[in-house]
């Protein structure tokens, strides 16, 4: 059997996760096989997600520390993870390290002077090291300013920005982002990140601008309000509109039309991340493409591979609602095991999807802790005495998961 589980925030890591579940399943059905293949959407956990991947496909990846600043400006040593499969050296970063909404309290929370610049300190380090390709992780960020704080680190000639970390820890208002954009946005033929390619691992197929656009949906839940949402929409509007003059966009060879960078799939995700990657191919040349951070953990795993002919496969994350039904690690897991033909159920600690939502995605069963907030508050609150309490309410419902489907349970 296969258990490839997302995190249970605030209470376990995927890893975590997936190591309860298979110790708790042991107990039960000691004559399954059990392997353990952790998810992750991108954000904080990523990497450690991956490093275990790697080690699983017999890589040795090294830590590359770096050194940069965290979203209050402090200094703060992030690390990244180097490895060489198929013989390319390869780098992965998680930019929640550095603009990740972890690493702030809820009350401290500012997308609105939060800038994606330390972004710029993860990737530079990967280029030192000799990657010729990078994944950026871009799940879990505070940041909300459309990668502009990373490209003018990157992009902006000399190396005065580096040297001044925090200079730039907030990003520009309407008023002069397009005057500050056109200084560095600009083609760099010679630029360190040419003929690199870059990975972009989102969390959620989110687009750029709109009522549906990054601002709109997600930056009221990193602390902004109503009227910093509105203003935070402009922002990146006036920024798009000057990328597009210092830019130009190809043309679409079928169409004649021009190819919109802000309309790719998923430019919105990690605060407009993915989209200041497109930008920041668009002016060194690097080749940038990006993937779902689940569905690109799961290949990692050769996860496809590993479920033809496993028994059952067990995901799981947090909460089931109608944000896990696309992208998500429970999503990716259901969907690989629906292709393969095998068996796939969920444990959460609260679902708020119904029967016709779950099949749909391919899962078949679903296994809550808790049927509403209100009692799942009551078991696991956000505490290291609710973390214990959560564990033990997991293993009671692992363990009846076990019985159903283990064959000789």
């Amino acid at each position: 059997m296969l258990i490839a589980p997302g995190a249970f925030a605030p209470w376990l890591s995927a890893g975590g996760a997936a190591t309860l579940i298979a110790d708790t399943w042991t107990s039960v059905a000691g004559w399954d096989e059990i392997t353990c293949c952790p998810l992750s959407d991108g954000g904080a956990g990523f990497l450690d997600v991956v490093e275990q991947a790697l080690l699983a496909d017999g890589l040795d990846p090294q830590v590359l520390p770096v050194q940069t600043v965290g979203p209050d400006g402090a200094p703060l040593l992030a690390h990244a993870l180097l490895a060489r499969p198929d013989g390319v050296p390869t780098v992965w970063l998680e930019a929640a390290q550095v603009v990740g909404l972890h690493l702030v309290t809820e009350a401290e929370r500012d997308p609105a002077g939060t800038s994606s610049a330390p972004v710029a300190d993860l990737l530079q380090a990967a280029v030192d090291a000799g990657a010729r390709r990078v994944v950026l992780a871009v799940g879990g960020v505070l940041a909300h300013d459309a990668g502009r704080g990373m490209l003018e680190r990157l992009l902006s000639d000399g190396d005065d920005s580096r040297d001044h970390l925090a200079d730039d820890s907030t990003h520009a208002s309407a008023d002069d982002s397009g005057d500050r954009a056109t200084g560095f946005l600009r083609p760099h033929p010679s630029h360190p990140l040419a003929d690199v390619d870059l990975l972009v691992a989102w969390d959620w197929d989110v687009t750029l601008l709109g009522l549906s656009g990054v601002s709109a949906q997600f930056a009221t839940d990193k602390g902004a309000t109503p009227e910093q949402a509105q203003q935070l929409e402009a922002d990146i509007g006036v920024f798009v509109d000057a990328v597009r003059q210092a830019l130009p966009e190809p043309t679409d060879l079928l169409s004649g039309r021009p190819v919109r960078r802000d309309k790719v799939p998923a430019a919105g995700a990690g605060g407009g991340l993915v989209y200041g990657m497109e930008v920041l191919g668009a002016a060194t040349g690097a080749r940038v493409r990006s993937v779902s951070a689940a569905v690109h953990v799961a290949e990692l795993w050769h996860l496809a591979q590993r479920a033809r002919g496993a028994g059952v496969l067990v995901t799981g994350e947090a909460v089931l609602d109608w944000q896990s039904v696309a992208h998500t690690e429970v999503a990716t897991a259901a969907a690989i095991g629906l292709a393969a033909g095998v068996p796939t159920v969920a444990v959460c600690a609260r679902s708020e999807l119904g029967r016709r939502e779950t099949m749909a995605l391919g899962l078949s069963g679903v296994h809550p802790l808790a049927p509403d907030r209100r009692r799942l508050g009551e078991i696991a609150p956000s505490t290291p005495a609710g973390t214990d309490a959560f564990r033990a309410a997991l293993e009671h419902r692992v363990t009846r998961v076990a019985r159903t489907w283990s064959p000789r349970a």
